[in-house]
């Protein structure tokens, strides 16, 4: 059967291995350590069914011709000039790269995507996607969102290098409401996109704290000379578990909110859920009730009342309280339009 992205990933492990000049005809003990440094553990029982699948499964598009030698104990390729590398994509590849591709082309006008999207064109044309542009039955199979370009694009070249080289930056910064700007030193630790902004979270040593800046109200960076060391206890994954959104406010508590969704967004939140946590507690024929762990935020209150009377906060009542205020102060606002 089809191999799946775990298994191709482990394929190209052992493929590499095979074809190294360094450490040539490597034994089972040496793919797996291999596996363990770039992976995590694998077990030889699934190394075994990997040697197998590759020689034998033809489902995977190519047979390995994989050979063990009682002379060096261990295993080569009978060709030495063969890789899966070079394995030509099926029909079905060919169209999941022109997907990808596609995906890709949402970012042709940021800078630090320009090289990518000159490889993307090469291998465009190496492997002939490109299509007759005179077809007059050509149609649109799919469709992209199309965003205008966010200010502040052009930092991201800037910040993605002091990011890889550890470098320390100053930055001014001018946050919105606000007329003054701020010089901040900080050790750069992500770039984030979220709808259309591009955002830099880093280390504030003066704040002791991971801060957050939208690139769109950066005036200035400067690249420091000095070079930083980055915290083993930042993880993205964990810092934005529980954010709703960009934010992440290192003065609120992560709340336990019960939602009451009516019965037209019930579909549509259990399809794409509100957030990464959310647990559908109860349901009816009137909607559901269900429950997320977030950090409230300007972005939850704004998405809550984007659903208008199909989501309303029961729980806790600080929150329900704020999202009230929110609502009367839209009524007054329409009050005096009026």
């Amino acid at each position: 059967m089809p191999a799946n992205k775990s298994a191709s990933i482990r394929y190209r492990i052992i493929d590499q291995c095979l074809r190294s000049k360094g450490s040539p005809f490597p034994g089972k003990e040496d793919i797996q350590e291999e596996m363990q440094e770039r992976i995590g553990y694998v077990s030889m029982s699934t190394i075994d069914k990997d040697l197998y699948a590759m020689r034998f499964d033809e489902e995977l598009g190519f047979l390995a011709p994989i050979k063990y030698s009682k002379l060096h104990k261990g295993y080569h390729y009978e060709d030495p000039n063969f890789s899966i590398e070079k394995i030509p994509l099926s029909a079905s590849d060919l169209e999941n790269l022109e997907l990808a591709m596609h995906t890709l082309d949402q970012f042709r006008d940021v800078p630090m995507f320009k090289e990518v999207d000159q490889a993307i064109g090469k291998i465009v044309n190496l492997m002939k996607l490109n299509r007759v542009d005179s077809q007059k039955d050509k149609q649109d199979y799919i469709s992209f969102e199309s965003m205008p370009r966010a200010q502040g694009a052009e930092w991201l070249e800037d910040i993605y290098q002091c990011i890889l080289e550890r470098k320390v930056v100053e930055l001014e910064y001018r946050p919105f409401q606000k007329t003054e700007s701020k010089i901040y030193r900080l050790n750069p630790y992500l770039l984030k996109e979220y709808r259309a902004r591009w955002y830099l979270l880093a280390f504030s040593p003066e704040r002791d704290a991971v801060l957050t800046f939208g690139l769109d109200r950066v005036l200035s960076i400067e690249v420091q000379k000095e070079e930083f060391r980055r915290s083993s206890k930042f993880d993205s994954k964990e810092f934005f578990k529980h954010s709703f959104g960009i934010t992440v406010s290192h003065d609120t508590k992560v709340e336990r909110v019960k939602l009451k969704v009516g019965k037209v967004a019930t579909d549509y939140l259990k399809s794409q859920p509100l957030h990464i946590t959310q647990k559908i507690t109860s349901e009816s024929e009137e909607g559901m009730e269900l429950e997320i762990q977030i950090l409230p935020s300007y972005e939850f209150y704004s998405q809550i009342m984007s659903w208008g009377d199909q989501i309303q906060i029961i729980s806790p009542e600080a929150i329900r309280s704020k999202m009230k205020e929110w609502i009367k102060r839209g009524l007054e606002a329409y009050s005096k339009s009026s």
